[in-house]
């Protein structure tokens, strides 16, 4: 479960209207009951430039940099979909997110997650962490 606040702002208008908000809390709604959104964020996709060439997909993962999280950065070109593929991969390797930090700067990414394995413990196991950040250096290329 994740609890997030986000200030949200057209990307093609000034304004966001009640119908997007209706579209919004819809598939919100979907997306709580457990629908899969992948085919959505796809569709979404084809709808946008894909990310600049020439920027590269750079994970990083820091046991030091925090007494109880192993702290994973993530740099790559911005796209659609990129969190929810980072995402994904987390859920997939079974590690927990307990703070993200977003940040876009133009057409790159450098974000930064707080993680735990699911027993609540740093990522110390040499295997596992290289798992972790083959995935998600392979999540970020998609």
């Amino acid at each position: 479960m994740a609890l997030d606040a986000f200030d949200v702002r057209g990307a093609f208008e000034d304004h966001v209207g009640p119908e997007r908000w209706e579209r919004f809390d819809a598939e919100l709604a979907e997306a709580l009951r457990g629908a899969d959104l992948e085919p959505r964020i796809s569709a979404l996709r084809a709808h946008y430039r894909p990310p600049r060439a020439g920027i590269p997909v750079t994970v990083r993962l820091d046991d030091d940099a925090s007494d109880y999280f192993t702290v994973v950065e993530v740099g790559a070109p911005d796209r659609l979909g990129l969190l929810f593929d980072l995402a994904r991969t987390f859920a997939r390797q079974r590690v927990d997110v307990h703070l993200a930090k977003v940040a876009t700067y133009g057409p790159r990414v450098i974000d930064a997650f707080y993680v735990t394995d699911e027993e609540g413990r740093k990522l110390t196991d040499a295997a596992r962490a290289e798992a972790l950040r083959s995935a998600l250096a392979a999540a970020g290329r998609t």
